[in-house]
C-alpha cells in the first residue's frame, strides 16, 4: 500500500544494522590494547632471569617511562642474563638484543663487527671513575714492569678490561712481553690480591676498587681503565636511544663516556693484544 514508504524502513533498518557492527567494530578497537613493542637488553652475569628482572626493575620501569614520553610507544622492557662476553657480542651483532652492557673490550670488538653500534653510557660500580692497579708484594724489591721479568704476574680474564687487556698493555708499553714474565691468566681479582700477599704471585693486576690496603702489599703502578659499557644495536633509532640513555642516567652509577677517556681506552686495547707476540 505504501510501497515507498516500506521500502524506506528496509533501507533504514539495513543501514541500522550495518552501522551497528561498524560501532562494534570501532568499540572493539578501541578497547584493544596497543601494540606492545619489547626492548630485549643483555646483561653478562650468573645471576637467573628472575634475580636479574628484580634487581634492574626500577631502572625497566624509567625505560618505560622515558621511551614513551620520548616516542608515544609502549614498551616491554627484558634482561637477559648472558653466560659470556662474546654471548653477548654475537647477540648484539645478529639483532636478538636491542641493547647490551659489555666489558669495555667486548664493546671495542662489537664495533669491528657492527661499526655504527651505538654506545650510550658507561656504568661505574658506586659511580666512582675506573682504574687498575698492579701490585707486588711488600718485599717484593721491584720499582718498574721490567724488573718483574721471570717472575709470576697473575690476570684477570683475558679479554677483561681493567685486569686483562689493559693491565697487559702496561706491560707492552714498559717494553715487557708474555715471554719476560711468567703469566697466570684467568684469576679472580680476590684470589689475586690472596696470592700476591701469600707470595704465590710476585705480581697481579686488580681493579683499584678493591681493598688492598693491606700489610704485604704496595702498589707497583696504576693505570686508568673504563667500566661496563652499555651500547645499542644500529637498527634502534635515535629518538629511542636517546630516552634509553636518558633513563639510564638518572642512576648514579651512569655517565656518559669521555670521548678521550675511550680513544685512550682503544689505544691500550691494541697495544694489550700485542702482549702476547
Amino acid at each position: 500500500m505504501y510501497p515507498n514508504l516500506v521500502f524506506s524502513r528496509s533501507r533504514l533498518l539495513a543501514l541500522g544494522i550495518v552501522a551497528g557492527l561498524i560501532g562494534l567494530l570501532v568499540s572493539a578497537s578501541i578497547l584493544r590494547a596497543e601494540p606492545v613493542a619489547r626492548l630485549v637488553i643483555g646483561v653478562q652475569t650468573s645471576q637467573t632471569s628472575r634475580e636479574l628482572n628484580e634487581r634492574y626493575a626500577n631502572t625497566a620501569q624509567r625505560l618505560r617511562d622515558r621511551i614513551r614520553e620520548a616516542t608515544g610507544n609502549t614498551v616491554e622492557v627484558r634482561f637477559v642474563p648472558l653466560a659470556s662476553q662474546q654471548a653477548a657480542i654475537t647477540a648484539l651483532t645478529k639483532g636478538q638484543l636491542d641493547v647490551v652492557a659489555l666489558e669495555p673490550t667486548g664493546f671495542v670488538s662489537a664495533v669491528k663487527s657492527q661499526p655504527h653500534v651505538t654506545l650510550l653510557c658507561e656504568q661505574r660500580e658506586g659511580g666512582r671513575e675506573v682504574r687498575g692497579a698492579i701490585i707486588v708484594h711488600g718485599e717484593n724489591n721491584a720499582k718498574s714492569l721490567p724488573e718483574l721479568a721471570g717472575q709470576t704476574v697473575a690476570f684477570g680474564p683475558k679479554y677483561a678490561a681493567t685486569t686483562g687487556l689493559i693491565a697487559q698493555a702496561e706491560f707492552v708499553r714498559s717494553a715487557v712481553r708474555r715471554y719476560d714474565v711468567l703469566p697466570v691468566v684467568g684469576i679472580d681479582r680476590n684470589q689475586v690480591l690472596a696470592g700476591v700477599r701469600a707470595g704465590d704471585f710476585a705480581a697481579g693486576a686488580i681493579d683499584y676498587t678493591t681493598n688492598f690496603e693491606a700489610t704485604g702489599i704496595r702498589v707497583l703502578c696504576r693505570y686508568q681503565s673504563l667500566g661496563t659499557l652499555w651500547a645499542s644495536r644500529v637498527e634502534v633509532d635515535a629518538m629511542t636511544n636517546l630516552a634509553i640513555q636518558n633513563a639510564l642516567l638518572q642512576d648514579p652509577d651512569f655517565c656518559i663516556v669521555n670521548e678521550n677517556e675511550l680513544t685512550t681506552f682503544r689505544d691500550s686495547f691494541n697495544l694489550g693484544l700485542k702482549f702476547d707476540n
